[in-house]
C-alpha cells in the first residue's frame, strides 16, 4: 500500500506498460502505447485501499470502456491531480442540530475527491479528465423559484473527527457555524460551494481550508467566509491544490436549508 502523499506525486511509465490506481471505491486503469493512452474506471464499494502501481495486462477486465487520447508522442510522466466538486454540496448532519442564539460549533464535512488526470510533457501539461473517486448523487438546494443545481453528500456531518469513519478518497472540511441571530438556528442541511476551498494532504487523508458560516436571521441569507490556510488541525500538511475561484469578501448566500419555507429535493 502507497502512502496517501505518494499517491499524488507524478509518474513515469514505459511503452505498452498499464498501471491501475485503486483509491476507495474507484479503480482507474490507465495504459500507454507509443501515440496514445487510454483510461477507464471501474466503480466499487466503499474501501479503504490506496494503491497505485503497474500491473501485467493480463488482469484487464474485459468488461472496461477506455477512453483514448491522441498524441504525436505518448509522453512518459502523469499525475492525479486532487480537485474539489465540481458543484455546491448539500450536506446533513445525523440528526437535525440546534444553536440557542450566539451560540457556536464546528462540524467535520467529508467531500468526495475528484481526480483530474494530467498528462506532462516539456511544454505544458494536459488535464484530460476530471473522475469522481464516488460518483454523488444529483439534488437541488432551494426554491422553485431560487436555488441552486448541487450534489448531495452520503457522508453525514460529524462532530467527533475521532470517531468517524474516512474513507482515504475523502476530504475532510471543517465547518464553524455560528447563529449570530436572537431565534434559534437548527442546522438540518447547508448548502457548500467547495470550488473556494484550498486542499491539503495530510499523513493520513486530505484536508480542505475551513469554511465560516455565521446566521443573522433565519429568513436572511447567511454570510459565509472561506480564511486562507490550512486548517489548524492537522500540522505539516502539504497544499495540493489552490482555490478554482476567489470567492468575494463575506459572500451572502441562503446556506440553511430552513432559510427556505419550501425546500425542494430529488435525487436520481
Amino acid at each position: 500500500m502507497r502512502s496517501l502523499r505518494q499517491f499524488w506525486t507524478p509518474r513515469r511509465i514505459g511503452e505498452d506498460r498499464v498501471t491501475l490506481a485503486r483509491l476507495g471505491p474507484l479503480r482507474l486503469w490507465l495504459a500507454r502505447a507509443e501515440k496514445e493512452w487510454g483510461f477507464a474506471r471501474e466503480q466499487g464499494d466503499l474501501s479503504h485501499i490506496l494503491d497505485i502501481a503497474q500491473v501485467p495486462e493480463d488482469v484487464i477486465p474485459d468488461r472496461l470502456e477506455w477512453t483514448t487520447i491522441l498524441f504525436r508522442e505518448a509522453p512518459r510522466e502523469f499525475r492525479l491531480q486532487a480537485v474539489v466538486p465540481d458543484r455546491p454540496l448539500v450536506v446533513k448532519p445525523v440528526h437535525p442540530v440546534t444553536f440557542p442564539a450566539g451560540e457556536c460549533g464546528v462540524f467535520y464535512v467529508f467531500l468526495p475527491v475528484f481526480l483530474e488526470l494530467v498528462f506532462i510533457t516539456r511544454e505544458r501539461e494536459h488535464v484530460v479528465a476530471t473522475i469522481p473517486a464516488n460518483p454523488l448523487s444529483d439534488t437541488w438546494f432551494g426554491t422553485a423559484k431560487e436555488g441552486e443545481f448541487c450534489y448531495s453528500l452520503p457522508f453525514p456531518a460529524s462532530r467527533d473527527l475521532a470517531s468517524a469513519e474516512i474513507y482515504p478518497h475523502h476530504i475532510v472540511c471543517p465547518v464553524e457555524i455560528e447563529n449570530r441571530s436572537a431565534e434559534n438556528l437548527v442546522f438540518a442541511k447547508l448548502c457548500l460551494r467547495p470550488r473556494h476551498l484550498s486542499l491539503y494532504c495530510g499523513q493520513r487523508f486530505l484536508w480542505s481550508s475551513r469554511v465560516e458560516v455565521s446566521n443573522e436571521h433565519r429568513s436572511k441569507r447567511s454570510i459565509l467566509r472561506y480564511p486562507r490556510g490550512a486548517p489548524a488541525q492537522e500540522s505539516g500538511l502539504i497544499l495540493l491544490n489552490s482555490p478554482q475561484e476567489k470567492p468575494e469578501k463575506n459572500l451572502q448566500l441562503f446556506s440553511f436549508g430552513n432559510a427556505f419555507r419550501d425546500d425542494i429535493q430529488f435525487a436520481r
